[in-house]
């Protein structure tokens, strides 16, 4: 089928604080790696997998567990976070009753439509948690997931050629928008903006900037690179330059 990113949790096993252990996290952990296939690559977190592991292929599927022990009020970031990284990834809601019925009362509408379109895993009693139909049910919902995410990540519009992104950036330079940084992202996602990695020197910022906005989806579908080419349109609209971002940005269909 092709090979499939698997986060056992976004975090690990805490929440974004670092403060609060997700006490049911290691079974589900310990679960996942005794099933796994060969063709899935498990990560216990989302930074184990970007940083620790040397990175990952945003072209990839990925099949991404979320511990609704966590605070609701985590929810919209921590997810943003993964799709930053893994734009085709499929979410499985590790709940029990009072952690799904908790998050919903926690989040605003928006979220709690969104949330009920993720598969859900259902924490397994504790009488229930060596039992062999716990793992059934994890490897049932990680093909089910693994079929959506893998016919996401084949359906994707690919974003702009690297080659695009050079013209762009080299437009951008040359009208000192790098010294921009924070106007060009204002209108930005702040879950996207802050997952952004950190660069030695503006130039360098503003093509690792493109790079990431390039391939990154957000929830509602939007390309957060548009946002950076149209607020770069309004800062220098009436450079020369500002044709290549009107281009960049007719060839995004935004």
């Amino acid at each position: 089928m092709g090979t499939v990113y698997i986060l056992v949790g976004i975090r690990g096993g805490y929440t974004r604080s670092g403060y609060t252990k997700l006490v049911d996290t290691p079974l589900l952990a310990n679960t996942i790696e005794r099933i796994a296939k060969p063709d899935e690559v498990v990560f216990p977190s989302l930074s184990w997998a970007t940083h620790d592991y040397g990175g990952v292929r945003p072209k990839i599927g990925a099949v991404v567990f979320v511990d609704l022990a966590l605070p609701g009020g985590d929810l919209p970031f921590e997810i943003q976070s993964v799709k930053t990284h893994l734009p085709s990834s499929m979410f499985v809601l590790y709940a029990s009753g009072a952690d799904f019925q908790r998050c919903m009362s926690e989040l605003p509408q928006e979220w709690t439509i969104k949330l009920q379109k993720y598969f859900l895993l259902p924490k397994p009693n504790e009488e229930d948690q060596a039992s062999t139909e716990f793992e059934g049910a994890v490897r049932r919902i990680l093909d089910e997931a693994k079929k959506a995410t893998l016919a996401r990540a084949a359906s994707s519009a690919p974003g702009l050629p690297h080659g695009e992104l050079q013209v762009i950036h080299a437009a951008a330079v040359s009208v000192s928008l790098h010294e921009n940084r924070t106007a060009l992202l204002g209108g930005i996602d702040p879950s996207v903006v802050s997952a952004l990695p950190v660069m030695p020197d503006p130039s360098s910022q503003m093509l690792s900037d493109l790079q990431i906005l390039n391939r990154t989806t957000l929830l509602d579908g939007l390309c957060p690179l548009a946002v950076w080419l149209s607020a770069a349109i309004t800062l220098r609209r009436s450079n020369g330059e500002s044709v290549i971002f009107r281009r960049a940005l007719s060839l995004l269909g935004a």
